[in-house]
């Protein structure tokens, strides 16, 4: 009988292979062993487990993969078994990094943050890594995102929180001319001669010549009505122009003056640039008649209207000036009150010959004249003969009355005809002579009719007179 063939080899327990996550070994029945956290084995067959490579873990024995760590979490080394939260003030986005990475400055982040987020305006995060962004001090203020400092306010500005992205403004009228300030109380008012037109300045301005403030805390400064002037730049009242002088045009005169223009006209452009009428007939320089516009403050509201004293009459206007100065009136013009607006021609029968007259002077008695705005005595003409003049001032001569006669000009009253003459009308030069033989019965006669003839007769000392006419 031929041998029987030999049994087919038991297979050794060592090399029996087994599912994915398991490796040959002696300590377990059939010889394999589930591999331990932090290790995986992917396939059949293996007689060792793999190590977790870096950024991945594996948590449960037995691990076919190791598993990657998400956004904010990071392995600290191979082969763990479980992942670590990144610390405040860093952060992990696994699409582009393995490991965590510190927060820039500007920005701060949670713990196991994936993305660092951006300190909001009013905060600030200075250094890198850090956990939370502070809030801007007082005094200071940020007003943009992603910030690593705080701004100290600037002048005329000021930040009495914490926190705040922009700086409070100091109120018109106001400044602060320090950085920094941290309480409202920094915001000073603008002294008397002053004035802050802007929120948030840092200084007042001098209100300059021709203006002026007489409170404090002011946005704007009030122009010096008309009659008034001040030099200061920073004058908290305006001077009254002293007789014979004027104030008007302010510190656009010489521009007005150029141009042949009238910033502001009482009586529509009838008048010069100097204030005297404007004859008929002449027109302004150039080719047309059009007044160039000027700029002018405003009118200030408590200001709008200003009396003015002229022949007794109070007259109001709205002219507005802003001097720096008063004007001395011109020859012919005069100005008797403080503070006048204008200047006032010298009526008729008087006259000035020097600027800047408080009055004019009156023509004398024996001459009279009818110009106004005189600037020469010469035009104080005399009386012609016929006539006269009594009062200081005249306008005119008054003829002399029948029976009266003037027998040279400039005569300041006329005289009486003396007997044996006669003046039959006004205005009579000489008198006229009775016919020889002739005279009168009484001085100043009228007329021809008056003269008669004389006859005295001596008897017992008696004397009469017969009358016969001429």
């Amino acid at each position: 009988m031929p041998p029987l063939p030999p049994p087919p080899p038991i297979p050794h327990p060592r090399l029996t292979p087994k599912t994915p996550g398991a490796a040959i070994g002696a300590k377990s029945p059939d010889g394999c062993v589930n591999c331990a956290v932090g290790t995986f084995n992917p396939s059949e067959g293996a007689f060792a487990c793999e190590v977790c490579p870096p950024d991945t873990f594996a948590s449960s024995p037995g691990a076919t993969e190791c598993m990657a760590c998400g956004d904010g979490y990071e392995v600290s080394s191979s082969g763990s078994n479980f992942c670590n939260p990144c610390k405040a003030g860093w952060y992990r986005n696994a699409a582009e990094a393995d490991r965590c990475q510190q927060c820039p400055p500007g920005t701060s982040s949670d713990p196991a943050a994936g993305a660092c987020g951006v300190c909001q305006p009013g905060s600030y995060a200075k250094s890198a890594g850090s956990a939370s962004c502070t809030p801007c001090p007082r005094g200071t203020s940020q007003s943009q995102y992603a910030s690593d400092a705080c701004a100290s306010c600037p002048e005329g500005t000021y930040a009495d929180a914490r926190g705040l992205a922009n700086c409070k403004v100091c109120p018109g009228g106001t400044f602060n001319d320090k950085c920094g300030a941290f309480a409202a109380s920094a915001c000073r008012s603008c002294p008397a001669g002053t004035a802050a037109p802007r929120p948030g300045s840092g200084s007042c301005a001098a209100c300059g010549a021709g203006f002026y403030n007489d409170k404090g805390s002011q946005k704007t400064c009030r122009a010096c009505p008309v009659g008034t002037f001040t030099s200061d730049a920073k004058a908290s009242e305006c001077t009254k122009c002293p007789k014979g002088t004027v104030s008007r045009f302010g510190p656009f005169e010489e521009e007005a003056r150029e141009r042949e223009a009238l910033p502001l006209s009482l009586d529509g452009g009838g008048r010069r640039a100097d204030g005297r009428a404007r004859p008929d007939g002449e027109k302004k320089k150039g080719s047309n008649e059009q007044t160039i516009p000027l700029t002018f403050p405003p009118l200030p509201t408590n200001n709008k209207t200003t009396k003015r004293q002229n022949d007794n009459h109070t007259q109001q206007y709205a002219d507005l000036t802003a001097s720096k100065q008063c004007k001395a009136c011109e020859m012919g013009f005069y100005a008797p009150y403080e503070g006048s607006s204008r200047c006032l021609p010298c009526p008729t029968g008087s006259f000035t010959t020097e600027p800047g007259a408080s009055s004019c002077a009156r023509c004398a008695p024996g001459t009279y004249s009818t110009r106004t705005a005189a600037d020469d005595v010469a035009t104080c003409a005399p009386c012609p003969a016929g006539s006269f003049s009594y009062a200081y001032g005249s306008t005119s001569c008054q003829s002399c009355a029948a029976g009266y006669h003037a027998p040279a000009e400039g005569g300041t009253s006329c005289k009486i005809c003396p007997l044996g003459t006669y003046a039959p009308s006004g205005g009579a030069t000489r008198c006229l002579a009775c016919r020889e033989g002739f005279t009168t019965a009484r001085q100043g006669a009228t007329s021809v009719g008056e003269c008669s003839v004389s006859v005295e007769l001596n008897g017992g000392g008696g004397m009469f007179r017969r009358k016969r006419s001429a």
